[in-house]
C-alpha cells in the first residue's frame, strides 16, 4: 500500500476571484431553505401563525412574498361574542408586555411582533377595539415585517460580508474555482 499526497492550493473566500465567489453563493443560495438562520424564521412564523389562527401556504424571499389567510377578520372582530369567541385583545395585549422573544426565544420573534408591540391600550383604544380597529392591517404589518427582516437576512447571508464570515466560522478552504475543499 502506498499513502500519496497532493498538494492542493487553497484560499479564503475573500481571495476568490467574482466568479469563484459566485459559485459558492449558488451553492449557498441552494443551501438557504435548510440553514438554522432560515429554520428560525420558519420556526417564528409558525408559532405566531398558530397563536394568532393565521394560516401560511408558501413564502419566498425573492422576491419577498407571503400567501396567508387570516382566521380573525375585521367582520370577525365587530362580532365578537365574550361567550364564545377567544379574547383576542387580550392576547394583543399579553403578546405587548411579555419578555423579548416570547415566540421560540430567538431576535425573529420581535420582527413579527413589532407592529403588536408599538400599539397603545388606552381606554380609549379598548372600548373601541371590537368596533373599529383593523385586525387585517395589524397581521399584514406583522407578516411584512417579519418578511422584511427574513430578506434582509437572506441578502445579508448571501453577500460577500456574510458570506465570507461564514467562511471564516467554518474556517472554509476553496479551490482557485471556488469549489470546497
Amino acid at each position: 500500500m502506498q499513502i500519496l499526497t497532493k498538494k492542493i492550493e487553497a484560499y479564503n473566500f475573500n481571495e476568490l476571484s467574482d466568479q469563484a465567489k459566485d459559485e459558492f453563493r449558488f451553492l449557498e443560495n441552494t443551501n438557504w431553505w435548510t440553514n438554522p438562520i432560515s429554520e428560525e424564521f420558519k420556526n417564528t412564523l409558525n408559532i405566531f401563525c398558530n397563536e394568532f389562527d393565521i394560516n401560511w401556504h408558501e413564502y419566498d424571499v425573492s422576491p419577498p412574498q407571503i400567501d396567508y389567510s387570516m382566521g380573525i377578520t375585521n367582520r370577525d372582530l365587530r362580532n365578537y361574542d365574550p361567550e364564545y369567541d377567544e379574547d383576542i385583545l387580550y392576547k394583543l395585549t399579553s403578546k405587548k408586555v411579555s419578555e423579548d422573544c416570547p415566540l421560540t426565544g430567538v431576535y425573529c420573534d420581535e420582527l413579527i411582533l413589532k407592529p403588536i408591540r408599538k400599539l397603545e391600550f388606552t381606554k380609549k383604544f379598548c372600548d373601541s377595539f371590537y368596533q373599529n380597529f383593523d385586525i387585517e392591517q395589524l397581521w399584514d404589518d406583522c407578516i411584512n415585517n417579519w418578511l422584511k427582516g427574513l430578506q434582509a437576512e437572506y441578502d445579508y447571508h448571501l453577500s460577500d460580508d456574510g458570506l465570507n464570515e461564514l467562511c471564516k466560522a467554518n474556517e472554509y478552504l476553496f479551490t482557485k474555482d471556488g469549489k470546497l475543499i
